[in-house]
């Protein structure tokens, strides 16, 4: 069973996109989820029903939900929970510039701290990625043993020098002989006099790598990934609490900022550290779903916000709007997705 939170009067022939605002024939909508699909198939998934016009739904999905699901720590987190698997060429198409992965165990000696990335596993039936050795070049900072690493693209004059760096000395790595020549002949043209170059000889030919591999990562969270989550957002209020009130002036700043990238620096949404819930009581623990609650606030004038954390792991706050002066029946409402039973339960339930 779905819920479905439809936004047309049957009597009606057009509609009023929650998004771009046009009012367009009831042809041109789409089902939307509030939660994208990429993010686990739920049995009464949250559904919104002539809500959002075709021309926007496929906007979000390809410059937005694309990114969240493929080039951010939540996007990587879908193969842990087995959501995803990876295939080709889908997956060569997104560049990682929101990722930053490096080998994290002293045990690899040398290659410790080289950046990687991840590729379709060898396996075509598998489901975790294998990783890669970007090429790159690494130099140990000034007085110390501890080496900063530059993937290609990142290896220029004025990076160096700002990173106070020890060039006397110079590791070269590759994940295949054309890598290394590469590295080198980039690290020539900038004319550094480097006299010992180190080179690391393809990581493929290292039996021990076909085991597994601690690596640690970085995110950039910037306006695409915070669009992408407001989204999420608006479209839970919109099913909580109707067309009508979604598509009041009072939400245009949020709606501007997820449609058409305005306002992005009216911090609009922010993040917030730790598990958004937890089982209470001697073992509790983080329960593993998504988590959405709007709050209202307790007088008029003040902000509507709503909660979104993903597989319960951050919390993002999202302003749906700043100033709220509308008298309407006011409820605070949440949602869970619970990831073990596939179905999504309200927070006042057993969860």
């Amino acid at each position: 069973m779905k819920l479905e939170q439809s936004m047309a009067n049957p009597s009606m022939s057009s509609q009023i996109c929650i998004y771009c605002k046009r009012s367009i024939s009831l042809k041109e909508f789409d089902k939307d989820h509030v939660m994208p699909r990429s993010f686990g198939k739920f049995h009464n998934s949250l559904t919104l029903i002539n809500a959002v016009c075709k021309a926007c739904n496929h906007f979000f999905s390809k410059e937005l939900e694309l990114f969240l699901a493929r080039d951010s720590l939540w996007g990587l987190m879908r193969y842990r929970y087995g959501l995803s698997a990876f295939a080709k060429p889908k997956w060569d198409s997104i560049p990682h510039a929101r990722l930053r992965l490096r080998i994290d165990d002293p045990s690899f000696g040398e290659w410790n701290g080289a950046l990687v990335d991840l590729i379709p596993p060898a396996d075509s039936k598998g489901i975790n990625p294998d990783i890669v050795v970007l090429p790159q070049a690494a130099f140990y900072k000034k007085g110390t043993k501890d080496r900063v690493f530059f993937p290609l693209d990142k290896l220029n004059k004025q990076r160096l020098s700002n990173a106070k760096l020890d060039l006397s000395g110079c590791f070269i790595i590759g994940n295949s002989d054309d890598d290394i020549l590469k590295v080198k002949s980039a690290v020539a043209k900038l004319g550094i006099s480097t006299k010992q170059i180190r080179e690391l000889s393809p990581i493929s030919s290292m039996p021990r790598f076909g085991q597994r591999i601690r690596v640690s990562v970085q995110t950039r969270i910037d306006a695409v990934i915070l669009r992408a989550i407001a989204k999420i957002a608006f479209n839970y209020f919109a099913f909580i609490y109707g067309n009508q009130l979604a598509l009041s002036s009072t939400f245009d700043q949020i709606r501007e900022f997820i449609r058409y990238g305005s306002h992005q620096d009216s911090g609009l949404t922010t993040v917030k550290q730790g598990a958004f819930l937890a089982r209470s009581g001697k073992n509790s623990r983080k329960l593993e779903g998504h988590v959405i609650l709007i709050e209202w606030p307790n007088n008029l004038g003040m902000a509507v916000t709503c909660k979104v954390s993903l597989f319960n792991y951050l919390t993002f706050i999202v302003k749906l709007c700043r100033s709220f002066k509308l008298l309407v029946q006011q409820r605070l409402c949440g949602h869970y997705y619970d990831l073990a039973s596939k179905r999504v339960k309200k927070l006042n339930q057993s969860i």
